[in-house]
Order: structure tokens, then sequence, then C-alpha cells
């Protein structure tokens, strides 16, 4: 079985209502090597379910503290339940990233990651 998937990193932040807005930021938290080696480590690492019948798309949301370790995932939205914790468990050992910085200082920043999976039949 051989999966294909697509990435597309959205910056997010909520307000004192819980409501979510895209931000502005002088640099955005990036993954060491840039976007290329993210997805080399995820292709590298990502584990496909025997039980995944279909393809899916899983919305995972990480939080990049200012220290750039991800300090918290979770799935926001999934088409396809199988392949949850997979997605999650990807991002559980993934090195350090940049941190978001914004007039030079390195703040807490929320990305969106979300992860297309397309089963090969």
């Amino acid at each position: 079985m051989r999966i294909y998937f697509t990435l597309l990193l959205i910056p997010l932040f909520y307000n004192a209502w819980g409501q979510t807005n895209i931000t502005s930021y002088d640099t955005p938290p990036t993954y060491p090597g840039g976007e290329k080696a993210l997805f080399s480590y995820i292709e590298k690492n990502l584990e496909i379910p025997k039980k995944a019948k279909e393809d899916g798309v899983v919305y995972v949301e990480l939080t990049i503290s200012e220290k750039g370790r991800i300090i918290n995932r979770e799935v926001l939205r999934s088409t396809n339940k199988v392949l949850e914790q997979n997605a999650l468990d990807v991002f559980k050992y993934m090195p350090h990233w940049a941190p978001a910085k914004k007039s030079g200082k390195p703040y807490e920043e929320k990305v969106v990651v979300p992860v297309e999976f397309t089963l090969e039949k």
C-alpha cells in the first residue's frame, strides 16, 4: 500500500473569545530545513494503519512554543477516523522548529497541518 500526502501550514491564533484568526508575524514557525525537509520527515515516519481502506484528510493543530518545541498536537477535523492517531503520532517525536517571531521576539504560535492521505489501489 502506498500513500500520498499534501501539507499546508496555516498559522493561527486564538483571541480571548476563542475565535480563530490568521496572525501576522515577522517570521512564521519553520521546520528545520524547510518545507521539503518537513515532507521528507513525514513521508519517512508516517505509518499507515492496516485498517485503512479509504482516503482521508486529517487536520492536525500543532502548538509551537517560544523555544520551538511542539507542546500540543490535536486533531481539529478528520474525514477518516482510522488515520487520526497515525497523523498525530508522526508529530510526536518531530525535531524542534524555529519559533515564530514578531518584532524580533520568539512567541508561541499554532499551525494547522492538513495531512491528505490517498491510498494507492
